[in-house]
Protein backbone atom coordinates (compact mmCIF):
# COMPACT_ATOMS: atom_id res chain seq x y z
CA UNK A 1 0.00 0.00 0.00
CA UNK A 2 0.95 3.28 -1.00
CA UNK A 3 1.02 7.04 1.33
CA UNK A 4 0.69 10.03 0.47
CA UNK A 5 3.92 12.15 2.43
CA UNK A 6 2.47 13.73 5.39
CA UNK A 7 1.59 17.84 5.05
CA UNK A 8 4.41 19.61 6.15
CA UNK A 9 3.79 23.00 7.95
CA UNK A 10 6.00 26.04 7.95
CA UNK A 11 9.07 25.61 10.11
CA UNK A 12 9.46 21.40 8.73
CA UNK A 13 12.53 21.12 6.88
CA UNK A 14 10.36 19.65 3.68
CA UNK A 15 8.62 23.02 2.90
CA UNK A 16 9.31 24.52 -0.44
CA UNK A 17 10.67 28.31 0.14
CA UNK A 18 10.68 30.90 -2.12
CA UNK A 19 13.10 31.95 -4.27
CA UNK A 20 14.21 35.71 -5.28
CA UNK A 21 12.05 35.47 -8.57
CA UNK A 22 8.65 34.31 -6.86
CA UNK A 23 9.87 36.96 -4.16
CA UNK A 24 9.81 40.23 -7.31
CA UNK A 25 6.96 38.18 -9.32
CA UNK A 26 4.83 38.74 -5.79
CA UNK A 27 5.91 41.88 -4.84
CA UNK A 28 4.90 43.35 -8.67
CA UNK A 29 1.86 41.29 -8.55
CA UNK A 30 1.17 42.93 -5.09
CA UNK A 31 1.87 46.62 -6.48
CA UNK A 32 -0.44 46.12 -9.34
CA UNK A 33 -3.53 44.76 -7.01
CA UNK A 34 -2.54 48.31 -4.74
CA UNK A 35 -3.36 50.32 -7.93
CA UNK A 36 -6.20 48.64 -9.09
CA UNK A 37 -7.88 48.53 -5.38
CA UNK A 38 -8.25 52.61 -6.13
CA UNK A 39 -11.60 53.05 -6.62
CA UNK A 40 -15.09 54.77 -5.17
CA UNK A 41 -14.79 54.55 -1.71
CA UNK A 42 -10.83 55.83 -1.67
CA UNK A 43 -12.43 58.76 -3.60
CA UNK A 44 -15.15 59.08 -1.15
CA UNK A 45 -12.80 58.98 1.85
CA UNK A 46 -10.45 61.82 0.58
CA UNK A 47 -13.64 64.21 -0.05
CA UNK A 48 -14.84 63.63 3.28
CA UNK A 49 -11.37 64.01 4.67
CA UNK A 50 -10.87 67.13 2.81
CA UNK A 51 -14.45 68.29 3.44
CA UNK A 52 -14.00 67.56 6.84
CA UNK A 53 -10.72 69.53 7.17
CA UNK A 54 -11.98 72.61 5.69
CA UNK A 55 -14.87 72.59 7.38
CA UNK A 56 -12.85 72.65 10.75
CA UNK A 57 -10.31 74.73 10.12
CA UNK A 58 -13.04 77.49 8.57
CA UNK A 59 -14.94 77.07 11.74
CA UNK A 60 -12.16 77.22 14.15
CA UNK A 61 -10.82 81.01 12.69
CA UNK A 62 -14.63 81.73 12.76
CA UNK A 63 -14.36 80.33 16.36
CA UNK A 64 -11.98 82.46 17.56
CA UNK A 65 -12.40 85.80 15.97
CA UNK A 66 -16.14 85.90 17.53
CA UNK A 67 -14.58 84.46 21.15
CA UNK A 68 -12.38 87.81 20.26
CA UNK A 69 -15.20 89.66 19.65
CA UNK A 70 -17.35 88.50 22.39
CA UNK A 71 -14.30 90.08 24.77
CA UNK A 72 -14.90 93.64 23.18
CA UNK A 73 -16.39 96.54 25.49
CA UNK A 74 -20.03 97.04 25.36
CA UNK A 75 -21.80 100.26 24.22
CA UNK A 76 -25.10 101.27 23.71
CA UNK A 77 -25.73 101.88 20.35
CA UNK A 78 -29.17 103.16 18.33
CA UNK A 79 -30.10 101.46 15.54
CA UNK A 80 -30.26 104.04 12.36
CA UNK A 81 -31.17 101.39 9.73
CA UNK A 82 -32.49 98.07 9.30
CA UNK A 83 -33.59 96.91 5.64
CA UNK A 84 -33.89 93.72 3.58
CA UNK A 85 -32.04 94.03 0.40
CA UNK A 86 -31.26 91.96 -2.15
CA UNK A 87 -28.08 91.10 -3.51
CA UNK A 88 -26.89 90.85 -6.96
CA UNK A 89 -25.63 87.14 -8.80
CA UNK A 90 -24.29 86.23 -11.90
CA UNK A 91 -26.94 83.57 -11.92
CA UNK A 92 -30.03 85.84 -11.16
CA UNK A 93 -30.92 84.08 -8.81
CA UNK A 94 -32.96 85.86 -5.83
CA UNK A 95 -29.96 86.23 -2.41
CA UNK A 96 -31.55 87.88 0.72
CA UNK A 97 -29.14 89.88 2.96
CA UNK A 98 -29.89 92.62 6.05
CA UNK A 99 -28.24 96.04 5.89
CA UNK A 100 -27.67 97.20 9.32
CA UNK A 101 -27.25 100.87 10.57
CA UNK A 102 -26.17 101.68 14.15
CA UNK A 103 -24.58 104.97 15.82
CA UNK A 104 -22.80 106.03 19.06
CA UNK A 105 -21.09 108.50 20.41
CA UNK A 106 -17.71 107.78 21.86
CA UNK A 107 -15.13 110.91 23.04
CA UNK A 108 -17.80 113.48 21.78
CA UNK A 109 -17.69 111.56 18.19
CA UNK A 110 -20.65 110.01 16.44
CA UNK A 111 -19.67 106.94 15.33
CA UNK A 112 -21.47 104.96 12.83
CA UNK A 113 -21.64 100.66 12.21
CA UNK A 114 -22.14 98.30 9.69
CA UNK A 115 -21.92 94.61 11.11
CA UNK A 116 -24.52 92.95 12.45
CA UNK A 117 -22.65 90.00 13.13
CA UNK A 118 -19.38 88.63 11.78
CA UNK A 119 -20.95 86.10 9.31
CA UNK A 120 -23.55 88.35 6.84
CA UNK A 121 -27.17 86.87 6.50
CA UNK A 122 -27.98 85.38 3.21
CA UNK A 123 -31.19 83.88 2.39
CA UNK A 124 -33.40 83.41 -0.62
CA UNK A 125 -36.39 84.19 1.61
CA UNK A 126 -36.91 87.69 2.64
CA UNK A 127 -39.17 86.63 5.20
CA UNK A 128 -36.55 84.91 7.27
CA UNK A 129 -33.97 87.99 6.91
CA UNK A 130 -36.64 90.04 8.63
CA UNK A 131 -37.06 87.61 10.97
CA UNK A 132 -33.76 87.67 11.70
CA UNK A 133 -33.33 91.32 12.57
CA UNK A 134 -36.68 91.70 14.12
CA UNK A 135 -35.01 92.31 17.28
CA UNK A 136 -33.01 95.63 15.70
CA UNK A 137 -35.48 98.18 14.45
CA UNK A 138 -35.07 101.41 13.74
CA UNK A 139 -34.61 103.59 16.68
CA UNK A 140 -34.10 101.03 18.83
CA UNK A 141 -31.18 101.04 21.70
CA UNK A 142 -29.32 97.65 22.07
CA UNK A 143 -25.85 96.81 23.26
CA UNK A 144 -23.01 96.54 20.44
CA UNK A 145 -19.48 94.91 21.01
CA UNK A 146 -17.22 97.16 20.02
CA UNK A 147 -13.26 97.27 19.44
CA UNK A 148 -11.34 98.69 22.56
CA UNK A 149 -8.44 99.41 20.02
CA UNK A 150 -10.39 100.55 17.14
CA UNK A 151 -13.87 102.04 17.59
CA UNK A 152 -14.77 101.92 13.79
CA UNK A 153 -15.08 98.12 13.88
CA UNK A 154 -18.19 96.93 15.92
CA UNK A 155 -20.67 93.92 15.71
CA UNK A 156 -24.46 94.15 17.16
CA UNK A 157 -24.05 90.31 17.93
CA UNK A 158 -21.64 87.21 18.06
CA UNK A 159 -21.82 83.39 19.25
CA UNK A 160 -19.00 81.44 19.44
CA UNK A 161 -21.16 78.44 19.86
CA UNK A 162 -22.69 78.57 16.60
CA UNK A 163 -19.71 77.97 14.05
CA UNK A 164 -19.06 75.00 16.92
CA UNK A 165 -22.45 73.62 15.82
CA UNK A 166 -22.36 74.91 12.02
CA UNK A 167 -18.81 74.10 11.04
CA UNK A 168 -16.57 72.28 13.92
CA UNK A 169 -18.67 69.88 14.25
CA UNK A 170 -19.94 68.59 11.43
CA UNK A 171 -16.21 68.39 10.43
CA UNK A 172 -14.76 66.11 12.96
CA UNK A 173 -18.32 64.05 12.22
CA UNK A 174 -16.78 63.97 8.14
CA UNK A 175 -13.30 63.27 9.57
CA UNK A 176 -14.20 60.46 11.76
CA UNK A 177 -16.56 58.93 9.14
CA UNK A 178 -13.45 59.21 6.60
CA UNK A 179 -11.23 57.86 9.35
CA UNK A 180 -13.77 54.82 10.52
CA UNK A 181 -14.09 54.14 6.75
CA UNK A 182 -10.08 53.91 6.37
CA UNK A 183 -9.65 51.46 9.39
CA UNK A 184 -12.82 49.37 8.10
CA UNK A 185 -10.83 48.94 4.30
CA UNK A 186 -7.68 48.12 6.17
CA UNK A 187 -9.68 45.23 8.53
CA UNK A 188 -11.10 43.72 4.86
CA UNK A 189 -7.99 43.77 3.27
CA UNK A 190 -5.76 42.49 6.20
CA UNK A 191 -8.45 39.58 6.61
CA UNK A 192 -8.07 39.08 2.54
CA UNK A 193 -4.65 38.96 2.52
CA UNK A 194 -5.26 36.14 5.53
CA UNK A 195 -7.71 34.44 3.75
CA UNK A 196 -5.37 34.17 0.70
CA UNK A 197 -2.40 33.31 2.36
CA UNK A 198 -4.48 30.73 4.57
CA UNK A 199 -6.06 29.21 1.31
CA UNK A 200 -3.72 30.36 -1.30
CA UNK A 201 -0.28 31.07 -0.33
CA UNK A 202 -0.06 28.09 2.18
CA UNK A 203 -2.04 25.42 0.64
CA UNK A 204 -0.34 26.15 -2.89
CA UNK A 205 3.29 25.00 -1.03
CA UNK A 206 4.79 21.88 -2.45
CA UNK A 207 6.11 19.28 0.44
CA UNK A 208 9.14 17.79 -0.52
CA UNK A 209 9.40 14.04 0.59
CA UNK A 210 11.67 12.91 3.66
Amino acid sequence: MRYQSAYHYPGSKGIHHATSRDRKIRAVSSRQGSAGRIGSSDIIRFFLLMTGLLLFIVGLAHFSSAHTIKGWDQREVTITRADVVRMPYEDGAPVFTAKIEYQFVENGKLMTGHQLSLTQIRSKSPGQVKREIAAYSIGRTVLAHVNPQDRTKSFLKTNPLTYVYALIAPGLVLMFISLMMAQIQYWRTMKTQRRNWRFGEFNGLVPQPA
